[in-house]
């Protein structure tokens, strides 16, 4: 049984070895974080961004003229419950409308802001990798991803490991099959 945390680690490489535009990563992590920022040297532009300041403290010796760390603020009425305040501050996280990115990775907390942020980004991404696309809760939750599939072209999903791996995509259709999936998570 694998801890499950490094599931998406052969879909995200591959997808950005197929990508060349800027890179935005919607929530840092042990696993997607120091490989984005080597697979996309010496140039790319990455954008990392969490709401959790001890995710950027932990990598912010990543930080480089190319790799911008950005903390998402909680927004909307204080009265609001705390994850409702930290998906509306996705919602207004403006380096999203910026650029057109090459590849998307969405792991962010709350989890339930990840469909919204898939289906803003469906005319402005290349690729989008999203974790944790499995709906039976028993690797996390469900983050509600069948609302954004129809606002794609291409919709495949990695099911070797779980948690399992959506690639959303209106400009490439991308087959699991071609991936090289033999590294194994850590156990």
């Amino acid at each position: 049984m694998t801890s499950g945390y490094g599931s998406h680690f052969p879909i995200l490489a591959a997808a950005l070895a197929r990508t060349t535009g800027p890179v935005l990563e919607c929530g840092i992590g042990d696993f997607s974080t120091p490989m984005i920022h080597y697979a996309t040297m010496p140039n790319r532009l990455v954008v990392s961004a969490d709401t959790d300041p001890d995710w950027i403290c932990k990598f912010k010796g990543y930080s480089s003229n190319r790799h911008n760390f950005y903390l998402v603020e909680p927004a909307g009425d204080d009265a609001l419950p705390p994850v409702t305040r930290k998906i509306e501050g996705w919602q207004k996280f403006s380096i999203i409308d910026q650029f057109s990115w090459g590849c998307v990775f969405l792991d962010c907390a709350p989890g339930e802001a990840r469909h919204e942020i898939a289906i803003r980004l469906s005319k402005r991404a290349e690729l989008i990798v999203a974790h944790d696309s499995e709906t039976d809760y028993q690797s996390g939750g469900n983050y509600q991803y069948d609302k954004a599939k129809p606002h794609f072209r291409f919709v495949s999903e990695f099911k070797k490991w779980r948690p399992y791996t959506l690639i959303l995509s209106n400009v490439m259709e991308f087959k699991i099959e071609d991936c090289d999936a033999t590294w194994e998570p850590p156990k």
